[in-house]
């Protein structure tokens, strides 16, 4: 409706919205659906997710080579992070639904928006499907940081 809210009432709003934080930015409409294994992301136009990736990320166990595998990156997001998980130190920042991990969360939403969307995040209307029994402070930091 265009109507343009602060940061706080838009905070307010989003929470109230029952299941779903809607984040009204210019640019195309994202959906992102945080799972406990895996990431569903894509434009709300279309019919199915444009990418689903492992919903973890890894850091180097060693800085090393290992088993003539050489560690070239110091995190592995994602279904990378999955496929090197051998040499990772693996963490899952989301349980039962839930963000457990907020650093973590960030990186898989950047890694959402810069590898398998393609797209500036700061740019993007979001529509965050979100767990129905989350708490107020998840959704609060959930919302801050989206807006960021």
């Amino acid at each position: 409706d265009g109507t343009v809210l602060s940061r706080r009432e838009s905070t307010n709003y989003l929470i109230q919205d029952g299941g779903f934080l809607d984040l009204r930015v210019d640019g195309q409409p994202v959906v992102i659906d945080n799972g406990t294994s895996s990431i569903k992301v894509g434009i709300a136009t279309e019919q199915a997710p444009s990418a689903v990736f492992a919903s973890m990320v890894g850091k180097a166990k060693k800085q090393k080579v290992i088993i003539g595998t050489e560690v070239k990156n110091d995190t592995y997001i994602g279904d990378a992070a999955q496929q090197h998980r051998g040499i990772l130190a693996i963490r899952h920042p989301i349980t039962n639904g839930v963000v457990t991990n907020w650093d973590d969360i960030q990186l898989l939403w950047q890694h959402a928006f810069d590898n398998e969307l393609r797209i500036p995040s700061d740019s993007a209307t979001v529509l965050l499907a979100d767990d129905p029994f989350n708490t107020l402070s998840n959704r609060e930091e959930m919302v801050q940081l989206l807006f960021e």
